[in-house]
């Protein structure tokens, strides 16, 4: 129930706020530009993909391109809230699961059009397919 309220406080404030930078930076045009060519970009693996996808859905490449963030973002707060359990127990996830909800920090890169909130989801899941790996014995979470 904690991990859905975070997630949505997340999602919620993020979306919010989606228009709080209304420019677009020089980084920002060199990661659009794989909406139009894929080939010879190097650009975290699936943050091509993710802004196709999105784009195909919203016909916005600004709008999408902030979505990606968002939605990455926001998801960060899942692994991280796992993360937390196995290594400090479940109030030491909540604590930080909130944190994470409502940082000043992480809000920031998640509403800018970046890869950076995505490889930080990926980054996190990583850690806890680690951290599920030693602590159940079940090599399933490093293989998702």
């Amino acid at each position: 129930m904690w991990l859905l309220g975070f997630f949505l406080l997340s999602l919620a404030l993020r979306l919010a706020f989606i228009s709080w930078h209304p420019a677009v930076y020089t980084d920002s045009v060199y990661y659009m530009t794989a909406l139009e060519r894929v080939e010879g970009t190097f650009i975290l693996p699936g943050y091509p993909f993710v802004l196709r996808l999105l784009n195909r859905l919203v016909r916005d490449p600004l709008v999408s391109g902030r979505l990606v963030s968002i939605v990455a973002g926001a998801l960060g707060v899942l692994p991280l809230m796992g993360i937390a359990r196995i290594v400090a127990g479940k109030r030491a996830a909540i604590f930080s699961a909130a944190l994470y909800a409502v940082s000043p920090l992480t809000f920031r890169w998640s509403l800018r059009i970046f890869p950076h909130a995505l490889y930080a989801l990926f980054v996190l899941l990583c850690f806890y397919g680690i951290l599920k790996c030693l602590e159940t014995g079940v090599s399933l979470f490093l293989a998702l």
